[in-house]
């Protein structure tokens, strides 16, 4: 009987191909797991954002006493914007503005006003010919106070709820 040896040549050929055939998927099942890895541990390639990026337009921060205020009574009203930062525009008191004065308005605790005293109501309704979009106040950051200090001046005996809205941008 016979045995057969391949020559000692042809050997080390089929050895070095089954090597290089074993390195080249061992290399795709590596990079694939290595990236597979990354993108996991958050490591992912980013790709550049071309496009423009999109900022919101009138944003409204609606601002209310959830209750009634009695006659002559002077009481602060806080809103939080929760989302991003916010630059008030304008104020528009709903209902009757002029049974309201405006005794202040505050970022943080900052007044925005030149100085201390009573702006009538009326200056910030909705159909105000002035329509105020000039107003230049602060910005109000992230889960910052944007407040108005409001007195009740109206003929109701128990009062009204102080219901408004600050309209403005985000500030990116």
């Amino acid at each position: 009987m016979k045995t057969y040896v391949p020559a000692p040549r042809a050997v080390s050929d089929i050895m070095a191909s089954q090597e290089t055939t074993f390195s080249r998927i061992l290399g795709k099942i590596s990079s694939r797991i290595s990236a597979a890895a990354f993108a996991l541990l958050g490591y992912a390639e980013k790709k550049e954002n071309t496009e423009k990026k999109e900022t919101p337009g009138l944003l409204i921060l609606p601002m209310s006493s959830k209750q009634n205020i009695p006659p002559n009574m002077t009481v602060q009203v806080t809103a939080r914007p929760q989302n991003m930062a916010f630059r008030p525009e304008r104020i528009v008191i709903g209902g009757t503005p002029s049974d309201w004065i405006i005794n202040d308005v505050k970022v943080g605790n900052r007044s925005q006003l030149l100085q201390s005293g009573d702006t009538p109501g009326e200056l910030f309704a909705a159909t105000a010919t002035i329509n105020l979009p000039f107003l230049s106040l602060e910005t109000v950051h992230t889960a910052g106070d944007f407040v108005i200090v409001v007195t009740y001046v109206g003929k109701e005996k128990d009062g009204a709820p102080f219901i408004c809205s600050a309209l403005g941008t985000a500030v990116i």
